[in-house]
């Protein structure tokens, strides 16, 4: 819905979390690029917005501006860090 921006956040329902985005959206053209389960969700977050930053031109929030793929990559490497 952005161009060039992100949203990195945490929930435990995504899909309805999804769907909620959607409601705002006219367009409803909101989508989920990459999601990973964690054991702790709130350090998790907190660490997935420090790396988002290292890359991001821009950022307003839990929003980033950073390529699809660098969010990707943030996302993975707390996968990797905090395990289900």
């Amino acid at each position: 819905s952005w161009a060039g921006w992100v949203k990195i956040g945490m929930t435990i329902d995504l899909e309805k979390r999804h769907a909620a985005y959607q409601m705002y959206s006219p367009g409803k053209d909101y989508s989920v690029l990459h999601s990973v389960r964690v054991s702790d969700r709130r350090a998790s977050e907190g660490l997935a917005h420090r790396l988002a930053s290292d890359s991001a031109s821009d950022r307003s929030g839990e929003w980033f501006r950073i390529t699809d793929r660098e969010a990707q990559e943030s996302l993975k490497r707390i996968e990797k860090e905090h395990p289900l």
